[in-house]
């Protein structure tokens, strides 16, 4: 899978590792001054996620924990695979296809999606990765893998987002608006359907760290005990997948991940007020 990347003051830019480019997308990568550029302006605009996506298709590894890799680490490994000729960086047009990409023979609603991402390569948005698949093609069980669909309500206002972002001439918003009036539901199977990429496997839910005590000693306070169950979620309905940081009465904090479903419960409370708060995405309001 390709993925695309929207550089400010560059454009959209395709990142390919050199053992898989044609002929072709090797005469048309960027030369090495120009993939300086592009990486100083992520750099510049603190664009963690891109470095991380390139970092992993110069080296072939997902960092675990891309938060915690120093940028400066990302970038180098990134500038060491293009000084090498291991990473291509190539130029794509204004509505994300590589330049020199076709659509010949493709369905109409490939076609659709060709207008807005070349072939349902993968698009970074707000912070997230979504694609775009014919409802035709795709199964729960094909799907699974890497991608969930996106209820077709969310995935309006996600594409009306996306036109007013990316969209810079008529031609792209008349792209964008043409694929979000073909936008339907997995159970439909006609149309195009909006995937968004799945949250990675997260940690069991945290419980916090209660003192051994005998069953005479506790039962007397279990009616003081109370407890916290949090369902978190992202806009469009997928399990919260980053770190939160949970503050109890008393001021005791505890910092973690949901698990897999998006659910954090914490038992063996006293009753009174909590917070929550996200360290890695607001992390002023953690302080």
């Amino acid at each position: 899978m390709t993925d695309v990347l929207l550089v400010p003051g560059e454009g959209w830019i395709t990142p390919i590792p050199a053992w898989r480019a044609t002929i072709d997308e090797r005469g048309r990568a960027l030369k090495t001054f120009e993939a300086a550029r592009v990486l100083a302006d992520l750099r510049r605009n603190s664009d963690r996620r891109s470095l991380a996506l390139l970092y992993r298709v110069a080296t072939g590894f997902e960092p675990s924990a891309p938060n915690l890799l120093r940028e400066a680490t990302l970038v180098a490994a990134v500038e060491a695979a293009v000084a090498r000729g291991e990473l291509l960086l190539l130029r794509a047009d204004v509505t994300g296809r590589p330049l020199g990409a076709r659509s010949v023979g493709r369905s109409p609603q490939d076609q659709l999606i060709d207008g807005v991402t070349p072939g349902g390569v993968a698009l970074a948005f707000e912070g997230r990765r979504y694609r775009f698949t014919p409802a035709a093609g795709w199964s729960r069980a094909a799907g699974s893998e890497a991608y969930v669909a996106v209820r077709v309500e969310i995935a309006r206002e996600l594409v009306t987002r996306m036109e007013g972002t990316l969209a810079q001439t008529p031609a792209d918003h008349a792209a964008w608006q043409a694929l979000a009036a073909a936008l339907t539901d997995p159970q439909r199977g006609t149309g195009v359907l909006m995937l968004r990429e799945k949250p990675p496997a997260s940690a069991p839910a945290v419980r916090p760290d209660v003192p051994v005590v005998t069953p005479s000693q506790l039962a007397p306070k279990i009616a003081e005990q109370d407890w916290i169950e949090l369902q978190l979620e992202w806009d469009d309905g997928t399990p919260f997948d980053e770190n939160f940081l949970l503050t109890l009465p008393g001021g005791r904090t505890i910092k973690g991940s949901a698990d897999a479903g998006g659910l954090v419960r914490v038992d063996g409370l006293h009753s009174g007020d909590c917070k929550l708060t996200f360290p890695d995405r607001f992390p002023e309001a953690s302080a």
